[in-house]
């Protein structure tokens, strides 16, 4: 059952009844899995809704008993780091179910140096450095699982894991080693308890591109493929539709169609940031095909809240590749937008090597530009996946 009204929420993961829209099936699919005790990677373009449906298969999971946890890898460096933090919030705050769980590793650590109570953050710190933090995981893990009720599952999130393995390489140790190494130890924690425990994983940026570059393709074998595509056209109108609800406004049918022709690969993200623009230009008067053209023209596409709004797609590539991938990526995509047909994928790599870059190099470029959706392979070549992204790039960057 479609949401009738939709309070929009532009950039950030949604939650709730009134925020969540239509991915029910998805939703479904993704439980059953976790369920039947898989643990999963949800394979998806940036800015998809991943986050969202981690957000939102947490609060099904936790009605129905099971204990979950949710954790954005981001701001971690390190899987001490991590772990360690996770640790000390979960012995210090009593408001959480944790403390209790949790507190048992403690005595086994340190028996006879005090109680959860007496214990400072900065002794809970200490407990963890660069060579026991796997021992302590596999404690912190041990006592979870074995509190869980009977017929009831752990399920951690892990959100943007692969931004996480990327920071390994800021640490002055060798980026392939690290990565081994925890995925390593969490796939040993996954096997050994199997019959009740789950990882969810997804990033903003590729895993499996950037497992395949280190050569640490394998480590993620034990968990299944989840995919999670743009809206069709119908679903997106519908959107649109509640949308328009949930802020009193009116949109006919054309328009909603306009709109999402113009996008047409509609991310959710993209379908809420159009929405978002023509509501502000739109509000008080009836919205025509005629205007809903000219503000994706001038307000999307040319104007500064679009800009604001898709810039990180540029600083994405910036931060995910080393300098000379980064300048063949812009390349790729300045000239796929400058043009209304697929382009070759030989055409695309003779002008690579042409620039002296490696064959790897380039096919590495390609699987994460099309991994994070920028572009799709069609029969004849490669082209935007968006036309709302492709129209935006060749007016920001087309002249490269």
């Amino acid at each position: 059952m479609q949401t009738e009204m939709l309070r929009g929420k532009l950039g950030p993961p949604v939650t709730g009844t009134n925020e969540f829209f239509n991915r029910e099936e998805e939703l479904a699919r993704l439980i059953e899995k976790i369920t039947r005790g898989e643990s999963v990677y949800i394979s998806a373009p940036r800015r998809i809704g991943k986050t969202s449906l981690m957000y939102k298969a947490g609060e099904e999971l936790t009605r129905e008993g099971h204990t979950c946890l949710f954790f954005d890898l981001e701001g971690y460096d390190t899987p001490s780091d991590w772990l360690s933090k996770w640790f000390v919030k979960a012995v210090s705050d009593k408001e959480t179910k944790l403390a209790d769980k949790v507190s048992i590793i403690l005595k086994n650590l340190r028996n006879g140096m005090g109680t959860s109570e007496t214990l400072t953050e900065g002794f809970l710190k200490g407990l963890f450095d660069t060579s026991n933090w796997r021992d302590i995981g596999n404690d912190i893990f041990d006592a979870l699982v074995n509190s869980l009720e009977k017929d009831k599952r752990l399920v951690v999130f892990l959100d943007e894991l692969a931004v996480m393995i990327e920071h390994f390489k800021d640490k002055k140790a060798d980026q392939k080693t690290e990565a081994d190494f925890f995925l390593s130890w969490l796939r040993s924690v996954q096997q050994k308890h199997c019959d009740k425990l789950s990882f969810v994983v997804a990033s903003s940026i590729g895993l499996p591109p950037l497992l395949n570059k280190l050569g640490l393709s394998g480590r993620m074998n034990s968990f299944s493929t989840f995919s999670l595509d743009a809206w069709n056209h119908e679903t997106a109108i519908q959107c649109i539709h509640a949308l328009a609800r949930g802020e009193g406004m009116a949109i006919s049918d054309d328009v909603a169609r306009c709109m999402v022709e113009l996008i047409g690969w509609c991310s959710p993200f993209y379908v809420q940031l159009f929405f978002d623009v023509l509501k502000d230009e739109c509000r008080g008067r009836i919205c025509t095909c005629e205007d809903a053209a000219k503000i994706y023209r001038e307000k999307v596409v040319c104007g500064q809240k679009g800009n604001y709004q898709l810039n990180h797609l540029e600083e994405r590539l910036r931060n995910s590749f080393s300098k000379r991938e980064y300048i063949l990526a812009m390349q790729i995509l300045s000239y796929l937008s400058k043009t209304d047909e697929a382009v070759a994928g030989k055409e695309l790599a003779e002008r690579a090597r042409s620039e002296k870059y490696y064959v790897d190099s380039f096919q590495n470029i390609m699987h994460n530009l099309e991994h994070d959706g920028y572009i799709k392979k069609l029969e004849n070549g490669w082209a935007f996946q968006s036309g709302l992204l492709k129209d935006w790039w060749r007016h920001r960057y087309g002249d490269m």
